[in-house]
């Protein structure tokens, strides 16, 4: 990875994770690009998440954007420096993989074990393309995009705290400039955003038994004094309560606290869900997910009258959440869990005994016209 007229010691890969390593690799590209040269500002990034692929034997998951990527080292002038057209050919190759990815779920007779499977290979590609993404974005607010669908999978078990919050550590290290302060144009999220995401990363932090990273702890300084009168400060500790103590009774379907909170930030972050929603507005989309997912594996059509009904959202939102195309990826998730779930008596009964006990009283879901 380095060049004979670099004098930067380039990072060592030696014991570290994926994603502790593509921030090293950030900060050591910093002086290594010249920046001035619009070859250099592609070819590099290129050259480093191939480097990355393949020392951490990531390359099997994506082979198509691998491939795409050996094609960009060849070329002597790639892209003549036009990031923009190279990034766009990447966007396509990535879309493309992602797609591929999911076309077995509606394949007829699928086993569970090949459910699993898909499911597996699905994620793998998905947080491997996160840190090619990582990589070749430049912008601080673009590069904290790219981290969006690693929130929720933190508390699943994914080890990326590192890499998100030396993302959100240097955007809010931009956005708080006291001189010059950055202006976003890809993501609608600001300070009061980085302090739920801090609250978050350090909830996890606890839950599993890991110090917080320098990063983190940075983002928390720079975050937590409210730096406007726009900023709702008590809305992380809504979060925070939401996610120690929600409220009962869960959905069957429904993700654990902690994941449903990381899905709402990534949501946020990318623009698709209003950060002035309560947690109640996430489980109703849930609720969507479930019941359009379970439709479409039953070759039901799903009108957006019955999505309402069954989720709890308003009319608009229901129509507005099923042509999104983050609709899509937390269908295909409900898809998996349900197909690949094995039978439960105690499930089925409750389930049973919730239906009569509904057909009784003869109420149904219904959606209170408002927005939270």
């Amino acid at each position: 990875m380095p060049d004979e007229n670099s004098k930067l010691t380039p990072p060592s890969f030696k014991g570290r994770t994926p994603f502790e390593m593509v921030v090293e690799i950030v900060e050591y590209y910093k002086g290594w690009i010249n920046w001035n040269n619009p070859v250099e500002v592609i070819q590099k990034p290129v050259l480093s998440a191939l480097v990355l692929l393949l020392e951490f034997d990531l390359d099997g998951h994506v082979p198509e954007v691998l491939n795409y990527l050996q094609e960009c080292t060849d070329e002597p002038n790639i892209g003549e420096g036009d990031y923009v057209k190279t990034y766009q050919r990447y966007s396509e190759v990535r879309a493309r993989t992602m797609r591929d990815r999911t076309e077995f779920i509606l394949a007829p007779l699928v086993e569970k074990e090949a459910v699993r499977q898909g499911q597996l290979r699905y994620y793998h590609s998905l947080y491997t393309l996160c840190l090619v993404d990582f990589l070749l974005t430049h912008r601080p607010c673009c590069r904290l995009v790219q981290t969006a669908w690693l929130i929720p999978a933190i508390a699943a078990g994914y080890p990326a705290i590192p890499m998100i919050s030396y993302a959100a550590e240097q955007l809010a290290d931009f956005i708080n400039d006291p001189v010059e302060p950055f202006r976003l144009d890809c993501t609608p999220v600001g300070n009061s955003w980085l302090h739920r995401l801090g609250i978050y990363l350090l909830h996890q932090c606890r839950a599993q038994s890991i110090p917080p990273d320098p990063s983190l702890i940075r983002l928390m300084s720079l975050v937590s004094p409210p730096p406007s009168v726009s900023v709702k400060s008590g809305k992380a500790t809504r979060y925070s309560d939401y996610l120690a103590d929600p409220e009962e009774p869960y959905y069957l379907h429904e993700a654990p606290p902690a994941q449903a909170i990381g899905m709402a930030l990534a949501l946020e972050l990318l623009g698709e869900f209003d950060a002035n929603r309560q947690g109640e507005h996430f489980r109703r989309i849930e609720r969507a997910v479930g019941y359009y997912g379970h439709g479409q594996l039953n070759g039901l059509r799903t009108s957006v009258k019955a999505i309402q009904r069954a989720s709890g959202l308003s009319w608009a939102d229901a129509k507005m959440v099923v042509s999104r195309p983050f609709f899509s990826h937390l269908v295909f998730q409900y898809q998996c869990g349900y197909l690949a779930v094995e039978p439960c008596a105690d499930c089925d009964a409750l389930a049973h005994a919730l239906d009569e006990e509904a057909n009784a009283s003869g109420e149904s879901v219904r959606s209170s016209g408002s927005s939270w």
